[in-house]
């Protein structure tokens, strides 16, 4: 007889406010990471393009901007925290997930994605929306061409995946943000 058991970290819950215009938002803690439940509402908008997430000029919209590449971005998140990258995020969702690799192969081209699926426990808890993306600070940097493309999260019901194919996001996409709470 086996046994397969799965252990998930128990998440603890909070808010924080953004004393730059009070609102509130619903917060967790996965172990070694905090990040926002809800979607930044910053200024009255809940969707932001790469370059006003990231809080820089728009002549980065098409540009390799490599200044962001191995440091925190605080874009328009609150003071004390910042625009999560691809490897942050992935820590933060995988203690309440457990983690496949799956192989695509779309157009004749193929990649592998990492997929989390949440236990189903903490889905709702996450507050993500089906068909909801969310920006990175992180850029795809690809075919010798200008860097028009920057990675982002997309959530198919209990699972979220990395856009990290060839062809990711737009820059110029109106997508979500979660802040992640500085170190």
């Amino acid at each position: 007889l086996l046994a397969i058991t799965e252990s998930f970290a128990i998440p603890r819950e909070g808010t924080m406010t953004d004393f730059r215009d009070e609102c509130t938002y619903k917060i967790v803690n996965t172990g070694s990471k905090t990040i926002m439940t809800e979607n930044l509402r910053y200024n009255s908008s809940t969707s932001f393009n790469w370059t006003e997430a990231l809080d820089i000029s728009s002549k980065y919209q098409k540009k390799e901007n490599t200044y962001v590449e191995n440091v925190e971005v605080k874009g328009i998140c609150p003071e004390g925290w910042h625009i999560p990258s691809v490897e942050e995020f992935f820590d933060a969702l995988a203690p309440l997930s457990i983690k496949k690799k799956v192989h695509f192969f779309d157009e004749g081209e193929e990649w592998d994605e990492e997929i989390f699926v949440f236990n189903s426990k903490y889905s709702s808890l996450m507050g993500f929306k089906s068909g909801e993306e969310y920006w990175t600070k992180d850029q795809i940097h690809c075919c010798d061409g200008p860097d028009e493309f920057a990675h982002t999260f997309v959530v198919k019901g209990k699972e979220i995946t990395n856009r990290s194919n060839l062809y990711g996001s737009i820059k110029t996409a109106k997508l979500q943000i979660r802040c992640m709470k500085d170190r």
